[in-house]
């Protein structure tokens, strides 16, 4: 569930790291000299082991996105129609721009697309500031 809610707004690569290996190491690698490198702390957060994903959080951020849904074509139905154009054997400027001629035809438009995307973030930021006073309480 949380990949799908997180597909929503971040494409992610395959080679994005390498199985079983630290991300220090794959840093490393990419200098092709062996030479250590410093790891940012960015390399920190990233290899630090990532929580388990609860299904129960997942229900309430897909239910406050369902809640405050927009009418009419939006980013959502947007990258829903980029989804579906994943399964067709086509590359990936063709599916944008096959998505994008559909959203145009349903009257959207690039800046529709955008503020109705920050739309979303907001509401799960929202949640995200629920989640947090809660916690602290």
């Amino acid at each position: 569930m949380f990949k799908n809610l997180k597909s929503l707004f971040i494409e992610e690569t395959e080679d994005r790291t390498k199985k079983g290996q630290p991300i220090e190491q794959q840093s490393v690698e990419k200098t092709g000299k062996g030479k250590s490198m410093t790891p940012s702390a960015s390399t920190y957060r990233m290899s630090a082991t990532p929580g388990k994903v609860s299904t129960k959080f997942m229900e309430i951020l897909f239910k406050a996105m369902e809640d405050n849904n927009l009418d009419g074509f939006d980013y959502l139905e947007f990258k829903q129609s980029l989804k579906s154009l994943e399964k067709m054997l086509m590359d990936e400027a063709t599916r944008f721009k096959s998505a994008f001629a559909m959203a145009q035809r349903m009257k959207a438009t690039p800046a529709l697309l955008v503020k109705t995307a920050n739309h979303y973030l907001n509401i799960l930021k929202q949640e995200e500031q629920k989640f947090e006073n809660a916690s602290v309480n």
